[in-house]
């Protein structure tokens, strides 16, 4: 086997130390979450949605790609704010919209309207196996018949051995440092989300399990034959209750990942579990109270990270 290295592109956000690869070969496109969930786009391109409350940046902002040689590209979409190249010592250079720009440096700093990020190349290590030569190959075909082990050997004696050269195995680049980000900070942040996780699920339980207040004799408050309905009169398994595309219900009402959401939110189905989660970016919950599905209202009026967001807009 040999060893052969090939480079990626390491994008980190700044502001939140948020981390994505991408391998030679794919290509994303840079921009801020949009409010409604959209599709992907057409040229099999990947989507890095960052959230960005003051709306500085595009939904299509900025595009990566990279090449089977490892090269990276990046091409500003004709974006509002412009994207600029941050100079060690500071100062801005605006990159031209909608022409392609090859980084020829490993490690590049870029504004996108008022969000940082940071680019960065990895090495990634791939085991090859070596061809065996034909041991006949070095004889004219009259000459191969009929051989003995010593006859092979001299035919292969004056041939050169495969040097092995230690440098070509090297370790991948470890993630980016010098980056703004507080691990303190951060574990104090994931026991934040899990006691806001222990609360949604609560809240989760309560929900299925009490019917509205206000609910007629016999109804459990839900819309009926909704999701919820059909769960609080126990006609459903304990499995989860919509599972598509590999994603399901359960992980709708929990999961941080914003590019999760973003999926899970093109899908119906999974609309009244996401409105229990605590944990939504801002435009998320702003696009499912203004649905006006009973379900779904009924779903945020309990969820503590959607009164946040209400009380963060008053």
């Amino acid at each position: 086997m040999s060893t052969e290295v090939r480079h990626g592109w390491l994008i980190t956000v700044l502001a939140t130390g948020q981390q994505y690869r991408y391998i030679p070969g794919e290509s994303v496109i840079i921009g801020r979450t949009p409010l409604r969930p959209a599709s992907l786009p057409d040229d099999n391109s990947k989507r890095l949605d960052i959230d960005d409350p003051q709306r500085s940046m595009s939904k299509r902002h900025l595009s990566l790609k990279v090449t089977e040689t490892g090269v990276g590209i990046i091409t500003d979409l004709n974006s509002t704010n412009g994207t600029y190249v941050v100079r060690d010592d500071g100062r801005l250079i605006k990159i031209p919209a909608n022409k392609p720009l090859s980084l020829d440096q490993p490690d590049v700093k870029l504004q996108l309207g008022e969000v940082g990020v940071e680019l960065k190349q990895f090495a990634i290590q791939e085991q090859r196996p070596v061809e065996t030569p034909d041991l006949f190959g070095a004889r004219p075909a009259q000459q191969q018949r009929n051989l003995n082990v010593d006859e092979i050997v001299d035919v292969r004696e004056g041939e050169p051995t495969d040097a092995f050269s230690a440098g070509q195995v090297r370790q991948a680049v470890q993630s980016a440092q010098g980056v703004n980000f507080d691990p303190a900070a951060a574990q104090a942040q994931q026991v934040q989300q899990a006691a806001q996780a222990q609360q949604a699920q609560q809240a989760v339980n309560n929900l299925q399990a009490q019917p509205s207040q206000n609910a007629p004799a016999g109804s459990t408050g839900y819309e009926p034959g909704s999701v919820f309905d059909r769960l609080t009169r126990g006609q459903m398994s304990q499995k989860p209750a919509v599972e598509i595309d590999g994603m399901t219900s359960d992980e709708a009402k929990t999961t941080a990942d914003q590019q999760r959401q973003y999926a899970m939110a093109q899908h119906h189905e999974f609309l009244p579990f996401l409105a229990l989660n605590p944990y939504l970016y801002a435009d998320l919950y702003q696009w499912l109270g203004s649905l006006g599905d009973p379900d779904i209202a009924q779903a945020l009026s309990t969820n503590p990270g959607y009164k946040a967001f209400r009380e963060a807009r008053s």
